[in-house]
């Protein structure tokens, strides 16, 4: 594969020209949806104008080049002429004039750059860029009195551009003697946002407007995009015979004069703005170098290889210190293709937003959710083939996608919000007792299947009998717990299962009840796959030191739960008076690691030896652990794990005993040996305790077992 790239430059006035989308349409370069949106305050634009005028450089860009008629579009957005405190970052405008497939010219997406671009379009290009922000935000940016102003009561104000105050300008030029580095532009003063409209603000009274409005000031305010354009009209500026930029006076107290301001302040300020128009010009002719990817006919490579290095150029960009992920990408295409009146006028966004926080008792982020939906959308739609790298640069699959989506909202949203529920009312936790989101992604799109075949006049109960329980406590558990012992899921067993789910309907009657029976055994034969696995798994498990006892948490966590007693017992161990939560336990030991150290250097073991690591390993078995509060950290103290015990339990302790088979051995090891016994005899008692362990986590995975509710 060739370079993708190709290094060229153009001038900055030729870029801002090329961002703005208002009555010259003369816009091909366009946003990503993928990207972030506009995210700079006020006081960033300035700080951004401020350097420019320094001479300081604008940075380079980074660009895609799309080619009319490729055939080959990321969604994407124009540039904004006003940044609005309502809107909704899912409430994109569309494209101005004709559609990527459509255009006439090449279309340039901008992948990096888009703060220093917007930024200029707003307060450099049409005359009708700018803010509308609410007061309380003006305040908190040029008022420190009032930074943590937050009432939301305050009025929304009316659209504010970036103005010159020539009467600040001049006295900081006169004073200084340049328009460059001397000036601050960014003081709030020399450059201030106003508005054409009257404020009416309960703050005018004392003074502390959050922004100038040019009914009040028009006579010294002059907008910085005239001054913009005034730098490049030509019978106005030019150059000499040394090639040096010069202003005719006299038709720039012409314009001055048109544009309001007095006789006395144009003649006063003629110099001053005859300077900045001359730094002005300069900053227009700025060349910016630009990196731009190629169309794939361009970079001598397959269409299929081009998406792929695409996608990787998309998800390895920063995205506000962020990396982008594929998910980012398909979630700008559902924006970009939602059809709202399809979702009672919510768009994609507000969709997913609403979605979001109906599900937060188990922290499911939304680029998650977007991912649970297409494994829903590929088992309904899309013959079980999950979305990949390939796919996100291909307009009809993801068209496809978001047609479905929107199209079957309420369906998607029930299974997911289903699911929840169950994980929710059996304890369990993403990110906790199981790490992949494919379960939750697998079980919600055959809850949606459940539903979507339930025969007209069924009722819950008859549906429950046909689902054979499938739904009770110790069917979500296993499929969920177990899931995480076997580290079952990935993307190919996902795809898997999706396609057994989608042709597996292809041959049920959809209109007979024995459509739920056919589903419910897919379920259950899924289950005992992931059961086979996990039963392997736990033959499997064990830690060679200290640092690997961490693995036995999920078996642990359910262990503590195979029955009521033990779980009440587990409790207070696990448990620091109420304050914690039981995120905060952790694996730890039954008998120290500093007592076991001690006890073996006491025989005349070599620690070199075999026998003696062998020995020492031993306490690192499931059968001298479980879970106890993180604050605890037995296994570093020098106390017998009895003393900790007696504090906990006081005159239960025997009966803990019982219930946890933490064995006289296990509690003292010390007072054990001292009694007569050997280490031998500790050791099998481990391994006891380690087999009783087992033989429970097994019949859990043949479903002998259940956890207790």
């Amino acid at each position: 594969m060739k370079n993708l790239y190709k290094h060229d430059s153009k001038t900055l006035a030729e870029c801002i020209d090329l961002c703005s989308s208002g009555a010259n349409a003369k816009a091909v370069f366009a946003m990503p949806d993928l990207q972030r949106q506009f995210v700079w305050d006020p006081r960033q634009v300035v700080l951004l104008i401020d350097s420019l005028l320094r001479g300081w450089p604008f940075g380079s860009l980074v660009l895609m080049r799309v080619e009319p008629g490729q055939g080959l579009i990321m969604a994407h957005r124009p540039f904004w002429q006003v940044c609005h405190d309502e809107w909704q970052s899912e409430q994109n405008e569309p494209f101005p004039g004709k559609s990527a497939f459509e255009r006439d010219d090449q279309l340039h997406l901008v992948l990096d750059g888009q703060q220093r671009l917007q930024s200029l379009v707003m307060a450099l290009g049409d005359d009708g860029a700018g803010y509308r922000l609410y007061e309380w935000r003006w305040m908190n940016l040029y008022k420190q009195s009032y930074r943590k102003v937050r009432n939301r009561d305050f009025e929304l104000c009316p659209k504010a551009s970036l103005f010159l105050d020539l009467e600040a300008f001049c006295a900081a030029y006169y004073e200084n003697g340049e328009v460059g580095s001397n000036i601050a532009y960014n003081d709030g003063k020399v450059l201030c946002w106003a508005t054409e409209e009257t404020l009416n603000s309960p703050y005018k009274e004392r003074g502390q407007l959050p922004l100038k409005s040019c009914r009040d000031d028009q006579s010294h305010l002059l907008r910085l995009s005239k001054l913009w354009r005034w730098a490049d009209d030509s019978s106005l500026v030019g150059e000499d015979s040394d090639g040096r930029v010069v202003v005719d006076e006299d038709v720039l107290l012409k314009q001055l004069c048109n544009n309001y301001i007095s006789d006395e302040l144009a003649k006063h300020c003629l110099v001053p703005v005859a300077e900045i128009l001359k730094a002005l010009r300069v900053v227009r002719g700025n060349d910016v170098a630009y990196l731009e990817l190629l169309p794939p006919s361009k970079a001598g490579c397959s269409v299929e290889q081009y998406n792929e290095a695409v996608v990787e150029v998309f998800t390895r960009l920063n995205k506000g210190g962020k990396e982008l992920k594929r998910e980012d990408i398909t979630f700008a295409w559902l924006k970009q293709g939602w059809d709202k009146d399809k979702t009672n006028g919510h768009p994609a966004g507000q969709c997913f937003k609403d979605l979001h926080r109906s599900v937060s008792t188990q922290s499911l982020k939304i680029d998650e959710l977007i991912i649970v939906s297409s494994v829903i959308w590929s088992v309904f739609e899309n013959e079980g083939k999950l979305i990949r790298n390939e796919d996100l640069l291909k307009p009809g699959i993801l068209i496809q996608l978001t047609d479905w989506l929107c199209s079957n909202w309420t369906l998607v949203e029930s299974s997911i919000q289903e699911v929840v529920k169950l994980l929710d009312e059996h304890g369990l936790k993403f990110r906790e007792q199981f790490h992949s989101l494919y379960p939750i992604a697998i079980f919600a799109a055959w809850k949606g299947l459940v539903e979507y075949h339930r025969p007209q006049g069924a009722s819950q109960r008859e549906l429950l009998i046909y689902n054979k329980g499938v739904e009770n406590l110790g069917g979500v558990d296993r499929f969920f717990l177990c899931s995480q012992w076997a580290n079952y899921w990935s993307i190919g067993r996902a795809e898997m299962w999706a396609g057994k789910f989608y042709h597996g309907m292809e041959k049920v009657d959809s209109d007979d009840l024995p459509v739920q029976r056919a589903l419910a055994i897919y379920f259950e034969t899924m289950v005992k796959e992931i059961c086979k696995r996990a039963d392997e798994a736990l033959s499997r498990l064990g830690a060679d030191n200290r640092n690997q006892v961490v693995r036995y948490r999920p078996y642990l966590w359910l262990w503590h739960r195979l029955s009521s007693a033990r779980r009440d017992m587990s409790l207070p161990a696990m448990l620091d008076s109420g304050s914690r939560k039981e995120t905060d336990v952790h694996v730890d030991h039954c008998i120290a690691h500093r007592i076991w150290q001690e006890l073996l250097d006491e025989t005349d073991l070599d620690n070199m030896s075999g026998e003696y690591v062998r020995k020492l390993s031993a306490i690192n078995s499931l059968g001298n652990c479980l879970l106890l509060n993180g604050s605890v950290n037995i296994a570093k103290g020098k106390k017998p794990f009895r003393a900790f015990f007696n504090e906990v339990y006081g005159d239960s302790c025997e009966l803990a005993d019982a219930f946890l088979y933490v064995t006289e051995a296990l509690a003292d090891p010390r007072g054990f040996l001292e009694a007569g016994h050997s280490l031998d005899e500790v050791i099998d008692a481990i391994m006891r305790r380690d087999n009783l362990i087992r033989v429970e986590l097994c019949e859990f995975i043949n479903g002998k077992r259940e956890r207790a509710r």
